[in-house]
């Protein structure tokens, strides 16, 4: 993409968590590269987008393939979450090394609901 449009890209994302709404990232227009539309819906989840316009039907499942959360993910966002409540999310603290507060604890909520309105467990 042309620097312009990552702006836009980004300035979409930047809006929509600041309206506390879904961030759905924009269309693939080749519809017969699946490998490239899941590296470019990786890069929009890396991103922090919650979804992606699709063109075509066969792109939906890929979709879903790279949005769901990874057992990695599941695992780390109910850790998160469970360290969370059981501190009452006072401050900041360390989970696997790293340090989260509030918003990592909001992020970990949604990977867990996203994970369970899949009904996959």
């Amino acid at each position: 993409y042309l620097h312009v449009f990552r702006h836009c890209q980004n300035m979409c994302l930047l809006a929509a968590k600041a309206a506390g709404v879904q961030a759905i990232d924009g269309i693939f227009q080749n519809i017969r590269n699946v490998d490239g539309f899941e590296a470019e819906a990786r890069e929009a989840k890396i991103m922090g987008f919650d979804g992606k316009l699709t063109l075509h039907p066969e792109q939906v499942s890929a979709i879903h393939r790279v949005l769901a959360p990874t057992a990695e993910e599941l695992s780390e966002a109910r850790e998160v979450v469970s360290i969370w409540e059981r501190k009452e999310g006072t401050g900041s603290m360390e989970v696997r090394g790293k340090m989260i507060d509030k918003p990592h604890y909001i992020r970990a909520k949604k990977v867990i609901a996203r994970r369970s309105d899949d009904n996959v467990e």
